[in-house]
């Protein structure tokens, strides 16, 4: 399950404090859940190859483009400051329990439209992006969850702000993020 992504590690303590969270979802909901460990929270800000993706040639490709990403990577960092999240909302999807996120300093779309336009020129698919989000838990079957226990979950209340100074480049080894190379990171001032 190789792919390349852009991530950021949240800081230990809005790690903790989701770590809390998922907890409270495993006390409340009486169905199996895979808990994303603590170590691997992170929030995916662009994904050049898809770790789900049946490609057999990722490596193949990434010998072909990872220059050009590791050189974009370290443009879009200058003049970006530290990412300011905050996660206040919990989302059941059929295949997982999510923590969802604000980008207050707009960093994370920076990010993301600098690579969108790098994938087009790449003659690469982009992928869409629709919000921001950690995974808490996955469900071992799909759609595990019933109606109500889904509405309890999802009006969860959550208040967790991440101060995020560093950014990653990585090379993803097991999905989701359970082992990482790390290629490049940004400090952000």
């Amino acid at each position: 399950c190789l792919g390349y992504k852009i991530q950021i590690a949240l800081p230990a303590k809005a790690a903790r404090a989701l770590g809390a969270v998922q907890q409270d979802v495993q006390r409340r909901l009486p169905v199996p859940l895979y808990l994303s460990p603590l170590r691997s929270l992170h929030v995916t800000v662009f994904t050049m190859l898809s770790p789900r993706s049946a490609r057999a040639d990722k490596e193949a490709v990434w010998q072909c483009i990872g220059p050009r990403c590791r050189a974009a990577f370290a443009s879009v960092g200058r003049g970006l400051g530290p990412i300011d999240l905050l996660f206040n909302g919990v989302r059941v999807t059929p295949t997982a329990i999510i923590a969802t996120a604000s980008d207050r300093s707009g960093g994370i779309d920076r990010i993301r439209a600098h690579f969108t336009g790098l994938m087009r020129e790449l003659d690469l698919p982009a992928p869409t992006y629709t919000l921001t989000h950690t995974t808490l838990a996955r469900f071992p079957n799909p759609a595990s969850a019933a109606d109500e226990e889904v509405a309890t979950i999802s009006a969860l209340p959550l208040s967790v702000a991440a101060a995020v100074d560093r950014v990653m480049l990585i090379r993803e080894l097991v999905y989701p993020a359970l082992k990482i190379d790390e290629i490049a990171a940004l400090a952000l001032a």
